[in-house]
């Protein structure tokens, strides 16, 4: 078992009190699982990125991820190489005052891997070396979320979690992301991604899965 949720109660503690956003939730994932969560807008989508992230307080139940407990005081480090999150909103997760070279220099640097890796999977996703001397906002939403999957993989994660990743983007650049996260496999080993688009789904997932209300009700048969 990669991912054990087990009857998890989780959300945000508040100066006013308790902010639930995911109650009594199940969910467990095996090795080499890709699934997907769809849901409507409000469904818990996000939350369950969150969870996930360990960016939420468990108010009840656990999450075992690979053999990691989360507990109340993360190891980020080392829960770094266990699972990676490509956020919805992928225009705020890179510093806008550095080229792309730099912020993906700060983390190579941080954390001991090769540069050269970096080259490696630029030329698998089939991005060209010169994307890395602009800033963000330099590029198309689909090339940034194409930086997104490799800063992530850098890290070659047990699991890949991406938040949305069909947002805003015209077809070839859906069809642009789908084809670097197929072409990447071999850099993580499980994949869960949430979306309100299915269009997609088939070529990169082998179960669906529905939240509403912050539970996973059903699976959905391809």
């Amino acid at each position: 078992m990669l991912l054990k949720i087990d009857n998890v109660t989780a959300g945000l503690s508040k100066p006013f009190g308790k902010v639930y956003l995911l109650k009594s939730l199940d969910f467990s994932l095996q090795a080499n699982d890709f699934v997907a969560i769809v849901g409507e807008s409000g469904a818990g989508k996000s939350s369950f990125v969150n969870l996930i992230a360990g960016f939420l307080y468990i108010f009840k139940g656990k999450v075992v991820l690979d053999g990691y407990l989360y507990t109340k005081k993360m190891d980020w480090r080392k829960l770094a190489t266990k699972r990676q999150i490509v956020p919805q909103h992928i225009e705020n997760s890179f510093n806008p005052y550095y080229t792309l070279r730099h912020s993906l220099e700060e983390i190579t640097h941080t954390h001991k891997i090769s540069f050269s890796r970096v080259l490696e999977l630029l030329e698998l996703i089939d991005l060209e070396p010169d994307i890395l001397d602009r800033l963000p906002r330099e590029l198309s939403r689909g090339q940034l979320q194409r930086i997104s999957i490799l800063r992530s993989i850098l890290f070659k994660p047990k699991l890949l979690v991406m938040d949305e990743p069909f947002t805003a983007l015209d077809i070839v650049s859906k069809e642009n992301v789908v084809s670097s996260l197929i072409k990447s496999k071999g850099n993580f080993d499980s994949l869960v991604i949430t979306t309100h688009e299915l269009d997609f789904v088939p070529d990169l997932v082998q179960r669906v899965y529905e939240m509403k209300k912050g539970k996973i009700v059903r699976e959905i048969l391809l």
